[in-house]
């Protein structure tokens, strides 16, 4: 159950980057085809402006945001970086560990001991388990796997199971 929660998550974790590598793929392509288009745009200001004036304000912004697209643009490409070369293998190791120590307690939590029950030469003690568990606990029996005695062989002494 634990191992299928920590795939689970892995799945989710994975789907995420890879939704937010594509997010960031589509955000760059839009700020660089908006980049093209404002360097045509100031490209076709300063030849006008050439003739009018070659510093009016409007030149001036266009190149304050052709700058700030610079920067958006790197700032992605930085992180796309990062995201590519995000290492999820010790996750996925401690997951591993987590789920090997959840299956040794789940192993041990759905023990159940019995005590004080005659034992006998050649007996079937999954069969003796199986009738305590419906006589008393009113349990279906179809739930075990194996039963076996448990400690030293005394005489007038039965082993636990």
């Amino acid at each position: 159950m634990l191992e299928n929660k920590f795939t689970s998550l892995e799945d989710k974790i994975q789907k995420r980057i890879e939704n937010k590598i594509e997010l960031l793929e589509n955000k760059m392509e839009a700020m660089e085809t908006r980049l093209q288009v404002i360097e045509k745009q100031n490209q076709d200001m300063n030849q006008t402006s050439q003739q009018v004036d070659t510093d009016t304000l409007e030149s001036l912004k266009m190149k304050n945001m052709i700058k700030e697209l610079k920067e958006k643009v790197n700032s992605c490409l930085t992180l796309n970086s990062v995201a590519g070369k995000l290492d999820i293998k010790p996750i996925k190791d401690e997951m591993k560990k987590l789920i090997e120590l959840d299956h040794e307690h789940n192993k041990m939590a759905l023990n159940i001991i019995f005590f004080g029950l005659k034992e006998e030469v050649d007996e079937d003690t999954l069969a003796i388990a199986q009738t305590e568990l419906h006589n008393i606990l009113q349990i279906e029996t179809t739930c075990l796997i194996e039963a076996t005695r448990l400690g030293k062989l005394t005489e007038n002494k039965g082993r636990l199971i």
